[in-house]
C-alpha cells in the first residue's frame, strides 16, 4: 500500500470536513438569530421542530460513518447525548442539573448509560489484560527487536481502521498520534504515547506496537529493515 495516498487522503479529509464543519457550525449559530423576539414572533413548537429536525440529522449523518450493528449505532447515539450532556454544565447549569436529576432516578434511559459505560470498563480491563499477555508472550523474542529494527523504520495507522470502535483512550491517543506517520525511533522514545499506559504503569511499546499491527491497526512500511509477522 502507499504510505504517500493513504498521506494524501487523510489530509484530503482533514481539509475538507474542517471547512465542511466551519460551515455547517456558521449555518447553526445563524438560526440563533431567530431568537430575537423583537424581529420574530414563535411558538414553542415551531422551536421543538427546528430542534428536532437538526438533532435527527446531526445524528443520522454521523451513523452514516461505517458499517455498524443495531447495538453499535444505539451506542453511538448514546455517546452523542453523553457529550451534549457534559456540554450542558457549562453552557447551561440549571438544564444540566434538571437532566442530573432525572438520570439519578428512576429512568430506562439511565439504565443504557450504565449498562454501556459497565461494558466500556469491562471491555477496557480485558483489552488491557490481553495486551499484557501478548507483551509476556512476546517478551523473550523482543529483548533483541531493537536491534533488529532502524531506527527510520516507518509505521503508520491504517486510514481503514474504524476508530470509532476503540473504548481505552490510552489506545486511542497512540494511533491518532500514528495518523501521520511515525519512525520506530519516534515510537519507542521516552515521550511517546506507546509508553503510556492505564493506571500510570510503565508501557512496553514495541509489544504494543506489535498488538496494533496484529490488530489491523497499524501498517508497516515495506521497505522496513525489520518487518514484524502478521
Amino acid at each position: 500500500m502507499n504510505i504517500m495516498k493513504i498521506s494524501t487522503r487523510k489530509e484530503r479529509f482533514l481539509r475538507v470536513s474542517k471547512n465542511r464543519l466551519e460551515r455547517a457550525l456558521a449555518a447553526i449559530e445563524s438560526i440563533e438569530k431567530l431568537s430575537n423576539k423583537s424581529n420574530y414572533d414563535y411558538e414553542e413548537s415551531d422551536i421543538n421542530n427546528i430542534s428536532g429536525r437538526l438533532m435527527a440529522k446531526v445524528k443520522l449523518v454521523m451513523s452514516s460513518f461505517g458499517s455498524y450493528s443495531s447495538v453499535e449505532r444505539f451506542e453511538r447515539l448514546v455517546e452523542q447525548d453523553q457529550l451534549q450532556y457534559r456540554l450542558l454544565k457549562e453552557s447551561d447549569p440549571e438544564v444540566y442539573k434538571l437532566v442530573q436529576s432525572y438520570l439519578t432516578n428512576s429512568n430506562p434511559i439511565n439504565a443504557a448509560y450504565t449498562s454501556i459505560q459497565d461494558s466500556k470498563s469491562k471491555e477496557d480491563d480485558l483489552i488491557g489484560k490481553l495486551e499484557n499477555l501478548y507483551d509476556k508472550l512476546l517478551k523473550n523474542n523482543q529483548q533483541n527487536d531493537d536491534e533488529h529494527h532502524a531506527d527510520n523504520d516507518f509505521f503508520i495507522l491504517d486510514p481503514e481502521f474504524d476508530m470509532s470502535r476503540m473504548r481505552a483512550q490510552h489506545n486511542i491517543d497512540r494511533l491518532f498520534w500514528l495518523k501521520r506517520g511515525r519512525t520506530f525511533d519516534e515510537i519507542i522514545s521516552p515521550k511517546s504515547p506507546y509508553r503510556i499506559m492505564p493506571n500510570n504503569e510503565k508501557g512496553n511499546p514495541i509489544g504494543s506496537l506489535h498488538w496494533d499491527i496484529n490488530q489491523g491497526r497499524v501498517i508497516q512500511a515495506a521497505n522496513n529493515k525489520y518487518i514484524i509477522k502478521i
